[in-house]
């Protein structure tokens, strides 16, 4: 497993305190719940965009926009 080294603003090391004694978890486990949620939901973000992206390559008609009406 890859590690990596991260620098933290001391408002970001207090947010993930507070988070960990919320959730009684140790500050390492923490921080690898708070990076493994953020990546899925970047993840997310991402297909989400790639989706949105192929929606708009989907431009036919005289109207500009393929509102599936048969010309």
């Amino acid at each position: 497993m890859p590690q990596f080294t991260i620098t933290l603003t001391d408002e970001q090391a207090e947010a993930l305190r507070q988070l960990a004694d919320h959730w009684r978890e140790s500050l390492d486990d923490t921080f690898a719940r708070v990076v493994r949620e953020g990546i899925d939901r970047l993840m997310s973000d991402k297909a989400n965009d790639e989706h949105h992206a192929e929606d708009m390559r989907r431009v036919i008609g005289p109207g500009g926009m393929d509102d599936d009406i048969p010309f």
